[in-house]
């Protein structure tokens, strides 16, 4: 009997220390990782930019969603474009790239059998999970997605509730409301690979060097730590690989 277990352990962590960028284009950050004006002095590269919920507010008559500064204070409404803001609205809310990701592979082998797996977690990052999607009404007909009972039952201090009007900025704003941000980590279950190698006694009697049959399972499953179970490689709206099987033969003459 044999069993060998391989780990793998990566740290990663970076901090811009020195960038200059001019204050009118402070909102632009909220595009994020890929836009090119998500990077901002003392923070991380990968920093994933938020507005701050500050629950629902009586504004000049209309029962409306705010945002609050990083200190949860001067709340304002979604009236205004949210490049505009001034800096102290948009928040950092941890980063998109795993600072942990470990690697763990495991083979048993029993004879003329063998079974390995490979296992990979991810840590520590954040990503903006699908939200409930607050659809405008055309034609007398809206089209909310699955999690329109979360919203259904909020509590308007903790999510954007349903309202008969919005302000004029709202859809614009939700997209980068800090209430969707949750935790990224997950684990994979990568690859599952189970062979058997005929006993030399069969190899000879055939006359051949060896022979092997075997199995092998890739994108097996995941297990997502987010309220939603969403994986974080591919949210909702994008396509997924299914688990993929493959079987063989395999014979050295």
């Amino acid at each position: 009997v044999y069993w060998g277990v391989r780990a793998n352990v990566n740290y990663n962590k970076n901090k811009i220390t020195k960038l200059y960028k001019n204050s009118s284009i402070q909102g632009y950050r909220l595009y994020g990782p890929g836009s090119g004006w998500e990077y901002y002095e003392g923070y991380d590269a990968n920093t994933l930019w938020s507005l701050k919920y500050g629950g629902m507010m009586d504004v000049a008559g209309m029962y409306q969603p705010v945002i609050v500064d990083k200190n949860g204070e001067n709340p304002i409404p979604m009236t205004t474009y949210y490049t505009n803001l001034s800096e102290d609205y948009i928040i950092g809310t941890g980063t998109t790239v795993p600072p942990y990701i470990l690697g763990f592979t495991n083979t048993f082998k029993y004879k003329n059998l063998s079974l390995s797996f490979i296992i990979t977690g991810y840590f520590g990052h954040k990503f903006r999970a699908t939200g409930f999607n607050y659809p405008m009404v055309e034609y007398g007909v809206a089209a909310p997605n699955k999690y329109y009972t979360d919203v259904l039952n909020a509590n308007p201090d903790n999510m954007v509730t349903l309202e008969k009007e919005y302000p004029s900025y709202f859809s614009d704003y939700m997209q980068f409301i800090d209430c969707n941000v949750q935790s990224a980590a997950n684990i994979r279950f990568q690859e599952i690979n189970l062979s058997y190698s005929l006993p030399k006694s069969v190899i000879n009697y055939v006359g051949i060097a060896g022979a092997q049959v075997y199995g092998q399972l890739n994108n097996v499953g995941v297990i997502a730590f987010n309220k939603n179970n969403e994986d974080p490689f591919y949210p909702i709206g994008t396509y997924k690989p299914g688990i993929a099987c493959t079987f063989g033969v395999k014979i050295n003459f």
